[in-house]
């Protein structure tokens, strides 16, 4: 572990950090960077997932004072510099970083599968947090669908028998997907995304998956992968009956339009679709996740310092840093997802308020 300099903390800036990538049965392609693409070998590995700003060793600060420090060595460093000295005892209190940043490239369809929430990921696995997610479509096939709650309600012991004769999927709840579409997953839900779609995902950092069908598919080593069916009942939630994406409000001035497009007890997240250079300014007195979801792009900061972003890579925003300008190397838009945790108790409409007004007075 890197020991930090005392003349180090006193610095703040916005931290960029690296990436785990995760190969998948169901991934694909769209994933590779650069050096993959043009290295015929490598193409023969899937790869499912890109997982941003997580609690993870292998991901580390790119940037500054700071850089090869790990997430949670950061923010156990300087918890009143990132989380903001208001709140910053609520978070060093949780003792872990909430969130988990993702992209996902469903080549293939996922297990058909569901996540439970802090009650019983503390009974069945002895984890501290259960698992809400969101999901934003970045593409989809035409005809693409995922699964999402069931069609018509049916109990434990029916559920069990719709598993064991392989016929589960007539009675979950199908909906097509748009590029553009927003969904909302809570613990219990059951849920799948199928082939031909690529999501950027936002959830809890938990990582407990219960699978309840798998299409029969072998890993690797020729073996079917294992099934979770037992717990997957305690869990599942049989009232999520028939949801659809989701409807959000979107604000919109020259040089940005802003929607926030999910609301939950655990995260708010924004997408900002601006235009190729982009002043924004954060005064909310939170720190933010942001992956970049359109082209690289560099991030000005602090006496015109910069820091490249690339596509898919993600950087913690400090608590009340007096903001960023945003240039698109490749001279289109820009596209950011932000995730922001906001601790129980404190009015949400308040600070968003800060958000609506600090990220468009420059517009």
């Amino acid at each position: 572990m890197r020991v930090l300099e005392s003349s180090e903390y006193d610095k703040i800036y916005p931290v960029v950090f690296s990436r785990k990538i995760k190969s998948t049965l169901w991934g694909g392609k769209k994933l590779y960077g650069e050096f993959e693409s043009h290295n015929a070998s490598a193409l023969n590995k899937k790869i499912g997932e890109l997982w941003n700003l997580c609690e993870n060793h292998s991901i580390i600060a790119l940037n500054g004072s700071y850089r090869l420090l790990t997430l949670d060595e950061l923010l156990n460093f300087l918890p009143d510099k990132f989380y903001g000295t208001k709140y910053s005892e609520y978070f060093k209190n949780s003792g872990h970083y909430p969130l988990i940043l993702k992209i996902i490239d469903a080549c293939d369809k996922l297990s058909i599968q569901l996540h439970p929430d802090e009650k019983m990921a503390m009974e069945l696995e002895k984890y501290y947090s259960g698992k809400t997610e969101i999901w934003y479509v970045l593409d989809a096939v035409p005809g693409s669908e995922i699964i999402l709650g069931f069609s018509n309600k049916i109990d434990g012991d029916t559920f069990r028998r719709l598993i064991g004769n392989d016929s589960l999927e007539k009675v979950l709840n199908h909906i097509k997907v748009n590029k553009g579409d927003v969904f909302f997953i809570p613990p219990g839900c059951v849920h799948a995304i199928g082939s031909g779609i690529l999501i950027a995902e936002v959830q809890q950092n938990c990582d407990i998956t219960y699978r309840v069908y798998d299409y029969a598919r072998t890993d690797y080593d020729g073996q079917r992968r294992q099934l979770h069916v037992e717990k997957a009942i305690k869990c599942v939630d049989f009232n999520f009956l028939n949801p659809g994406r989701s409807v959000f409000k979107t604000f919109e001035k020259k040089g940005v339009k802003i929607s926030h497009i999910n609301s939950n007890d655990y995260f708010d997240v924004f997408l900002y679709d601006a235009e190729p250079i982009y002043e924004y300014g954060h005064s909310i007195p939170l720190y933010s996740s942001f992956i970049n979801l359109g082209g690289d792009l560099n991030i000005f900061y602090a006496n015109n310092k910069s820091v490249l972003l690339n596509k898919y890579s993600a950087f913690l925003m400090p608590a009340s840093f007096d903001g960023v300008r945003f240039e698109s190397l490749n001279g289109k838009g820009i596209s950011l997802l932000q995730a922001v945790t906001v601790p129980p108790g404190e009015d949400k409409n308040e600070i968003f308020e800060k958000i609506y007004q600090n990220d468009l007075h420059n517009s």
